[in-house]
Parts: structure tokens; sequence; C-alpha cells
């Protein structure tokens, strides 16, 4: 026969993509019903069980011959040695292998045969230096060519699968006798062979699930539900933590995947459910992903964001070497981390979400007497366990009503900057932070903010609950050097407020203790907040107050860095 092996592959490529009516006739015949009905084999693609119909199966050759003659009619081929061009195709055989490249070829050794063979790769598929699959290979030449990829995996499944294909073929002795393990008996066993890979995935998959930390079913229900939008062999790349090395050094395979589902369920939730797209669309726009990721505040921190890019990157970039059509995918990913500066920017100017300055946390965490039980986060905690427990509403106006109002700042002993029948939140700077705090970061959800309503507590408020003290006071921070939000809260107060905790701070951080100073209702309370975050201590009416060591910190990192003294007051407001 004078073809060559990649015009054979060219062909042969044809009848996989172009589903002939010839095929078509052949593989709705009635006897492939139970093969079809299989929960296994329906799993898999129909090129693989076109291939094992067409090439593997001994009691159909006959009808198979028949269908490639008609369907290379159909495609308009011209083969001039018919019968050899399919005696090679009917050659071919699926094993599995460990691929190695070597310069312009690869090296597949076939673990089921224990053999070495040379091979070609026509395929639109990219192998890793080191890689592990199921391959269909044909050919009479000492280098042999890929007909088809059935199968990428990563090394931890490779390795599970290969013992469980010998616990097959164990089993098949013990029942049937004696068996060679030669390529006539692994296109005779192909069905049982991929049966077996989802057998093996199903296992490893609910070892998945067993690994996740759940605290109930409904965070179980949503991680399978969460699965359900990747296919199977792409959500087993995040199982091979040695691809993640360089972005999370000493991780464990729990990590990675709880940092995946992190990740993952962020794009989902909020870019992808709507315009009902999954993973396994390839067509995703991440530039658009992460600019409204990053507007959100959804990425904690500058860190989160870098990793999330990192993570995708080698993802997807894992992905493109099993052949999938993620080029442009990668391109947008690498042109987002060449302007990462801009989705940091906006990050960095998010309002809701919970980012917070990476730098902010390690200063809290060296002055923890000052973190952890922190009045003003214990105080915030009880306002929202107050608003879940209690029916209280927003009125028109935008102020808590009256009465609830009262109840909850006798609660926590808050006075007022002045005395009056009827409180608003404008009495209360505490009240009015946290209150903006939580409609930015939809702690609570305000339909209409020209209506009276009943406030309730969101998902995002159960989240908020799950960080330590540290990070909530991070995040405080964060928000509270955030200009509009400040704006926000203190509306017209904004720059009266503001002239007179810079002015304070300036002058106790060069005191360092300021005695016998007079301050109205409306200072004290701001002093009251300083105090509660652990910025500054007194002597009971303010009659002397110190800077304390978190203070000094606070102060200096805000002085020292970009952040101008606005911002510095707006950190002492929290």
């Amino acid at each position: 026969m004078n073809l060559k092996t990649r015009k054979i592959y060219e062909i042969a490529k044809k009848l996989f993509t172009e589903k002939t009516l010839a095929f078509k006739e052949f593989y709705n015949k009635k006897d492939f019903a139970p093969i079809l009905e299989n929960p296994y084999i329906n799993m898999r693609t129909s090129d693989e069980i076109m291939a094992f119909l067409l090439f593997d199966f001994k009691e159909y050759e006959e009808s198979a011959n028949a269908t490639i003659k008609n369907m290379l009619k159909e495609l308009n081929c011209e083969v001039k040695d018919l019968e050899s061009f399919i005696k090679i195709l009917r050659e071919s055989y699926v094993s599995l292998f460990r691929i190695e490249k070597k310069g312009d070829y690869f090296l597949f050794f076939d673990v089921l045969l224990d053999e070495y063979i040379e091979v070609e790769n026509y395929t639109s598929i990219e192998f890793a230096e080191v890689d592990f699959g199921l391959c269909r290979i044909f050919g009479n030449d000492k280098r042999k060519v890929i007909l088809h990829v059935t199968q990428l995996m990563v090394e931890e499944v490779f390795i599970t699968f290969s013992n469980n294909l010998s616990n097959l073929f164990y089993h098949i002795e013990e029942n049937y006798g004696p068996v060679t393990i030669n390529k006539d008996f692994l296109k005779r066993e192909f069905l049982n062979i991929i049966s077996v890979f989802e057998v093996t995935f199903e296992s490893m998959y609910n070892e998945i699930l067993d690994s996740i930390n759940a605290e109930n079913d409904n965070e179980i229900n949503y991680f399978e539900y969460l699965l359900d939008k990747f296919y199977e062999e792409d959500f087993l790349v995040l199982q091979n933590k040695d691809l993640f090395k360089k972005i999370f050094s000493n991780a464990d395979t729990e990590f990675i995947i709880e940092f995946s589902i992190n990740l993952f369920s962020k794009i989902y939730s909020n870019c992808l459910f709507e315009e009902n797209k999954t993973f396994k669309d390839y067509d995703l726009d991440y530039k658009k992903i992460f600019e409204y990721l990053s507007e959100s505040g959804e990425f904690l921190n500058r860190k989160e964001l870098a990793c999330s890019l990192d993570f995708l990157i080698i993802f997807y970039g894992k992905l493109l070497t099993m052949g999938r059509n993620v080029k442009n995918i990668l391109k947008d990913l690498n042109e987002i981390k060449e302007n990462i500066f801009y989705y940091l920017d906006l990050l960095k100017n998010s309002e809701s979400g919970f980012y917070f300055d990476d730098d902010i946390l390690p200063i809290l965490l060296d002055n923890k007497k000052f973190v952890f039980g922190n009045k003003f986060l214990e105080n915030f905690d009880s306002f929202l366990t107050f608003l879940d427990m209690n029916y209280v509403n927003k009125l028109k106006s935008g102020d808590l009503s009256p009465a609830m109002l009262k109840k909850f700042t006798e609660s926590i002993n808050l006075v007022p900057t002045k005395v009056v029948k009827t409180f608003k939140n404008t009495h209360f700077p505490l009240i009015e932070l946290y209150f903006t705090f939580m409609v930015k970061k939809y702690l609570t959800f305000i339909t209409r903010e020209d209506a009276p309503e009943e406030l309730y507590l969101t998902d995002y408020a159960d989240n908020y609950q799950t960080f330590d003290d540290a990070t909530k006071l991070s995040i405080w921070t964060e928000s509270l050097t955030n200009k509009k939000f400040l704006k926000s809260s203190f509306g017209k107060n904004y720059d009266k407020y503001t002239s007179f905790v810079i002015d304070f701070l300036k002058k106790l951080n060069e005191k360092n203790c300021i005695k016998d100073e007079k301050f109205d209702e409306e200072e004290s309370s701001l002093l009251s907040i300083l105090e509660d975050l652990g910025l500054i201590e007194s002597k009971k009416d303010f009659s002397a107050i110190k800077i304390t060591n978190l203070g000094k910190d606070i102060f200096n990192y805000y002085n020292t860095e970009e952040v101008n003294y606005n911002n510095i007051i707006k950190v002492d407001f929290n």
C-alpha cells in the first residue's frame, strides 16, 4: 500500500469527525443497544465507541468493513488499496501508556503489553514532557501513530487505574481460565477497560468528597453541583498537586482542592450562572471575569488574586496539553497577568467583598492583644445577632427603626451624639459604620433605598462570621481606609469627622499622650470608636489618652505608604 501513515491518519480522522449516514445506520443497530445502555459506557464519547465498533468488534467485522467503505464513499475519499487501508485500521488497538517526549517523537511505554514503542503525534493534543493515558495506536512501520487519544490522566489516576486493570485481568483468569494479554485481548476487552476507568474515577471522586472539610450535607451537595460543571478528566487535573507546586510549595491535595473549589465557585456563581455557562465551555471571557471579581472585592487580598491567576494559567495550560481548545483562554489569562496592576487597582478600590491589604494582617498579628477580643468586632457581632434575632426595619429615610435602634445601643451602652426623643443613625457614628458595612458588603440586602423594608442577614453575613478576628479587623481596616465608604457612612459629617481625627492623631502621635482636653459628644463618639478598635487607650471621660502600639503601627503604615493622612483617619474611624 502506497498510502503513508499521515494520510491514513487524515482519512481516519474524517471518519471520526464526519458522522455519516452510513455510520449512523450501523451505530443504531439494535444489537448494540445493550452496549450503549451500560451507564459507564454512556459516559464515554461517541468517537471511542465508534472506533470500537468499527475496528475492534470481531463479531461484526464484515458489517463494519462494509460501513467503512460506505463512509469513505460518502466522504469522497479515494483509497486505491481499500482492503489494506481497512486492515491497518482494524489492527489499531487501545492500551495504557506512559508517554515521554523524545525530540521529534514520543516514547510510549505500554504498561499492559510491557513494551516500548516510538510514536508520531499528528493529533492536536500537546503532551507534556511526561504524560499518562489511554491511546489508540496504528501503523505497520517501526514508528507508530496515534489514531485517537481516549483518555489522558494525571499520575495518581494512572497508578490507581493500572492496579484496577490488574484486578480486572486477574478476575477474568479466575473465572474464564488463562489469558494471554496481547493486542487482540485488549481489543476484545476495550469496553471493560474504559468501564474500569470510569469506576476508578468514580471511586476517586468519592474520595475527594470525603476529603472535603464540609460541615453539612448542603456543602457536599454544592460541591457535587460544582463538579458537574466540569468534564471529569478536567477536574482530575486538580488532584495533581505537583502541577501547582510553584504556587503552593507545601500544599497537600486537600488544600489544592479546597482552594480550587473556592475559586471556581466565585467564578461560577458571580459570572457564569446567569449566562448559563460552565467550565465545560472553552470560550469563557476571563478578562471580563477578573474585572468583575476585582471590582466586587471577591479576592481577599492581592496575594489571592495573583495566586488565582497563576492557578488558572497552570490549570488551563494542562488542559491545552490534553487537547482542549483553550488557547484563547490562556492568551487572555497571560494578558491579565501582564496588566495585573489594573486589576489590583480595581480590587483595592472595591467597596463590596472582603478584600483587605496584604500588609495589614501581619501588623495586626504583631499586636494580638488588641485584636483578639476586640470590642469593636464584638459589638459588630452583637449587631448581627440582634438583627438576626429581631424584626428590624429600615425606614424610608434609611434609618433603622427608632425603637430597635434604641434597644440595641442601650444593650452595648452606646452614647448618642445628641439627646433626642427619636434616635436616628446619625446620632451614633458607630451604627453608621456598622450599617454601611452591612449594606456595602451585602450582609443584608436592600431592594429599595427609598422605601421601608425588613432587614435580614444573607449568606455573606455567614461568610463574614467564618473569619477569625485578625481577618475581620483587616477587612474592617480596609473598609475604613476607603474614602467612598466613609462618605457613605458619615454623609455631611464626613469632613468634620475627618478633620477632627486627623488633627487628633497627628497630635497624639507627636505627644504620645493627651491630657485634660475637652471633647463634645460627637468627638467623644469618634474617640470611643478608636478606643474600641484598640488604637488608643484612655482614662474615664477621656481625661488622659495614649496611643497604643497597634495605633502607632497603623498610623505609621498609612503615613509612610502610598496612602495619605485622609486614609489614616479613615482607619481610625474604625
